[in-house]
């Protein structure tokens, strides 16, 4: 991999630019249970935002952080995650001078380079698209030392440096403020999302009492000849013409995304008829990201789902007063508190059924439907819009990194110094 840079500028390794007297490495393979007043080490789930959470830092006896004094840190050093969620990097604070790290990160004490240019460097598209290519393993990937030492470092002279470090961080600061801003618009706006279906189903929304409603359970409103259920165990590899079917990644906003269904053979969909969806059926994902929900579209009438999802086909309902209840507060709480599992959660058919739900009389389901209909549209727009202006707050980002580290942002600078 070679980075096209200014004439000046030298190409290195990261092993180049690091102190020889301390190498680039890996920490402690098993730190043990949290030790209060021992010695701290980071993990990669504290290194966040290009820093370390010192609020969820854990501590390791110092008989087992002696084992690894190799890997202990000094204020001011690198750290970069190798394993898992790979290319997180953070300076490392001055509270965690003498700490450590996990096998999961790698220690990187930089000398023949800044070290606020190497870090800002380590998180351009050049130095993780670097890492990506590299990364190895199956169920859990990672970038190996030997790796991660070659990877290549632009180097400016010392001045350059300093003054792509003093734009950078200018320019990302503002930045990184704007995007918080647009992530607060979000947030406040899920917040009163959740509120209003909330109150949706208590009749605060449309200021009716409750009382007269009925409590029911989601397969007492579901069509008895057509029961709550999950889909194909094995629908295969994608089967041009063939049936259609939904998986949990293509439930997104509360509808199905129809450019990436994938389709089996009718003789695999055949053994799963039970499943099979009609215009009208509500979906609803338990396994992985559970409680995704989704009404099933004109295009996929006569198709199925995989045994991530479940069907359900509503009777004695409003459907789409159902589907706005199983994306509430209550149906969603539910789910979160009946799903069970390890390495992968989710939600069996027969607590799925077990669902309580609400039910106003015919006329307060059109209603609290109609409202819901009238105010979470704008409130999606607001967060829509949010994730939009987030998005282009990242690709601006990934584009002053990238301008950073082939010259492009010092031009001027350096024609004045010239």
């Amino acid at each position: 991999m070679t980075i096209s840079t200014p004439e000046g500028w030298s190409s290195k390794t990261l092993d180049e630019v690091n102190d020889p007297s301390r190498p680039i490495c890996y920490g402690i393979l098993m730190p043990g249970p949290d030790v209060p007043e021992g010695v701290p080490y980071v993990k990669v789930r504290n290194i966040r935002g290009g820093r370390v959470l010192m609020d969820e830092v854990h501590r390791t006896t110092p008989e087992i952080d002696s084992k690894y004094a190799r890997s202990r840190l000094s204020g001011g050093d690198l750290l970069v995650s190798i394993r898992g969620t790979y290319g997180r990097t953070a300076i490392v604070p001055t509270e965690l001078h003498g700490g450590n790290i996990t096998q999961d990160s790698a220690r990187v004490a930089p000398i023949g380079a800044a070290v606020s240019f190497v870090h800002l460097y380590l998180d351009s598209p050049s130095a993780q698209a670097y890492l990506k290519a590299v990364a190895r393993g199956v169920a859990v990937k990672g970038v190996n030392i030997g790796d991660l030492r070659k990877l290549p470092v632009p180097v400016p002279p010392p001045e350059e440096q300093h003054e792509i470090v003093n734009v950078l961080e200018d320019h990302l600061s503002r930045l990184d403020a704007a995007v918080g801003s647009v992530r607060a618009v979000a947030a406040r706006a899920e917040v009163l999302r959740r509120a209003i279906l909330r109150d949706a189903f208590n009749g605060r929304l449309i200021s009716v009492s409750p009382e007269g409603w009925t409590m029911s359970t989601l397969d007492a409103l579901n069509d008895p000849g057509r029961p709550i259920c999950y889909g194909i165990l094995m629908p295969g590899h994608d089967h041009p013409g063939g049936v259609p079917y939904v998986k949990v990644r293509n439930i997104r906003g509360g509808r199905v995304e129809l450019d990436n269904i994938h389709r089996t053979t009718p003789e695999i969909e055949g053994k799963y008829s039970r499943s099979r969806l009609r215009v009208g059926d509500l979906l609803v994902s338990i396994r992985g990201t559970y409680g995704r929900t989704a009404p099933v579209p004109l295009e996929l009438d006569g198709g199925n789902i995989t045994q991530d999802t479940a069907r359900i086909a509503p009777v004695g309902v409003e459907p789409q007063f159902l589907l706005r209840f199983l994306d509430s507060p209550p149906a969603q709480n539910y789910f979160k508190a009946v799903a069970r599992g390890v390495a992968v959660k989710g939600v069996n058919i027969g607590d799925l059924r077990k669902l309580p739900v609400p039910l106003p009389p015919l006329e307060h389901q059109r209603s609290i439907t109609a409202a819901l209909d009238e105010q979470l549209p704008l409130l999606d727009a607001a967060v829509a819009a949010a994730q939009s202006a987030e998005r282009m707050g990242t690709a601006l980002r990934r584009s002053l990194l990238h301008a950073a580290f082939t010259g492009q942002l010092t031009e001027t600078w350096r024609k004045h110094r010239g």
